[in-house]
């Protein structure tokens, strides 16, 4: 269960908004990834809302003990050190998504091309690569170290 909504603000940007009001970017152009936006955010102190050291932007996912009824549940973010950068182009086809990333099932409406960056830590690098290493390289991915 999401205990946030999901929204695009008048940029375009994909953003979170939290029970308290509280909005987080998810593909974030002001650089503020993991914190809240100041822009969206006028009350949030801008000391709170930038980094000095960038995080892993990944959920932590738990395997449950019966992977038939619950298969994983969700440990909260990660926050470990990010030591690279993801950045996916979602277009519908260079991201290897079929179009279903241009498609939200809650509002049911189609979406223009939206640009997803993540910032991964050291495991979850390691996953991605290993998931790589199974699909293959994506045209859309770009893969920086931080």
């Amino acid at each position: 269960m999401r205990d946030y909504t999901t929204y695009r603000d008048a940029n375009g940007v994909r953003c979170h908004r939290d029970a308290s009001g509280v909005t987080w970017h998810v593909d974030c152009r002001c650089g503020v990834i993991g914190a809240p936006c100041p822009v969206c955010n006028p009350t949030a102190e801008p000391k709170e809302a930038k980094m000095t050291a960038p995080t892993c932007t990944e959920r932590l996912v738990i395997p449950t003990f019966n992977a038939e009824f619950v298969p994983e549940e969700d440990g909260g973010p990660c926050a470990e050190p990010a030591v690279a950068r993801l950045v996916t182009e979602h277009d519908g086809e260079k991201c290897g998504d079929g179009g279903l990333c241009l498609f939200d099932p809650e509002e049911g409406v189609e979406l223009d091309p939206w640009r997803q960056e993540q910032l991964l830590c050291v495991d979850h690098l390691h996953e991605h690569e290993r998931a790589v290493a199974e699909r293959g390289e994506l045209v859309g991915e770009t893969l920086t170290r931080l």
